[in-house]
Order: C-alpha cells, then sequence, then structure tokens
C-alpha cells in the first residue's frame, strides 16, 4: 500500500486467538485444516486475510472485512469449524466439553477483535505478527517460521521489483542461541 503511515485505515482487525491451557494440540500442525475452515467462511461471508501466523498455541491475524461485517462472527465460525475438526481428528488431545460451550473447550475466552486504524499501525502490527515466532524462541529469522504470510508478503515484493529485508528488525541477530528469548517491544498492537 503507498498511502501515508498516518492515513486512516478501515475494516483493518487484528485478531490473537490462544489455546486454553488444558488444550493438548499442536495448532501448527493443522494448518491445512485452518485453511479449510477459513476458505469456508470466506465463501459465506467474505473478508481478506492480511497478515496472520500460526503458532503450536495461538493464532495472530489481521483481516480486511467489507463495511459493516461482523468480526466476531466470522472468527467464532473459524473457530468453530477448526475444533470440529480437532475433536474428530486428535480427540484425547481436545479438552471435555463444557456444558453449552460451542468451541469444545478449545479457546481462551475474551479474545476479540483490535481496530487497526491507521497504516504505521498497521505495519507496526505486521512486524510484531511475523515476529512472533522469534519472539516464541522457535526460529531464529522470521522467514524460517512455514506458518506465516511473510512469505507472501515477500514474493509479493519480488514480483513488483522491490527487494524484501533479508532480516526484519525483530530477528535473532546470528550470534544468539535458538533458544534465547527475546522480549517484543512494547506496542498498541502487540497481541
Amino acid at each position: 500500500m503507498t498511502s501515508d503511515a498516518s492515513s486512516p485505515l478501515t475494516g483493518h482487525v487484528l485478531f490473537t486467538v490462544r489455546l486454553a491451557p488444558r488444550a493438548r494440540v499442536d495448532l501448527s500442525d493443522h494448518v491445512a485444516a485452518l485453511r479449510v475452515c477459513l476458505r469456508r467462511v470466506m465463501a459465506r461471508h467474505p473478508f481478506q486475510i492480511d497478515s496472520g501466523v500460526v503458532l503450536p498455541d495461538r493464532m495472530h491475524m489481521i483481516w480486511r472485512l467489507p463495511p459493516n461485517a461482523d468480526a466476531q462472527l466470522r472468527w467464532r465460525l473459524v473457530k468453530s469449524g477448526l475444533s470440529r475438526h480437532l475433536r474428530r481428528t486428535c480427540p484425547d488431545a481436545v479438552p471435555a466439553r463444557a456444558a453449552g460451550a460451542r468451541d469444545l473447550g478449545l479457546w481462551l475466552p475474551g479474545q476479540g477483535a483490535r481496530q487497526v486504524r491507521r497504516q504505521a499501525d498497521l505495519d507496526i502490527c505486521r512486524q510484531v505478527i511475523w515476529a512472533s515466532p522469534v519472539v516464541a524462541g522457535l526460529v531464529r529469522r522470521t522467514t524460517d517460521w512455514p506458518h506465516s504470510s511473510v512469505h507472501r508478503h515477500a514474493d509479493r515484493s519480488a514480483r513488483a521489483g522491490v527487494t524484501p529485508p533479508r532480516r526484519l528488525p525483530l530477528d535473532l541477530p546470528q550470534t544468539f542461541a535458538p533458544e534465547a528469548s527475546v522480549a517484543a517491544p512494547a506496542m498498541d498492537c502487540h497481541p
């Protein structure tokens, strides 16, 4: 996007969705099923995925929604579809369903959407999302994590003739051990 960093945005929403502590599921093992759930929801309730990453215990995504779209409905449908898949494929790892629970008790409650209102905030949120595998100690470089939209953005940049950076600001320096922990910077949109 070529807009000014302070220009207003409409329809961009940041989500962080975490598994409940009792869930013994690695979400990164179920990315294909997540994609199917996302496509099904998109077909009935349109939206675009701007950026995202799937980690073992959480997902971070930025969606671009049409005007007056219900973001919570879309996430609820995605989570319930993925919950059904996980119940079928790995029933021993899914906690017992609480009475009246729609999502089989897999997800931490109370996780909502946050509006991303400025281009500068969108850029920061993307960086934080892409760096989350590094911050979690899963990889040393953002591009080393396979379940991230950073690869799609790098491909788009290359097709547009822009050389993507070899390293993002939150990549670990090569001198650090892979298990070194890195604190995330304080940002309004930090998931």
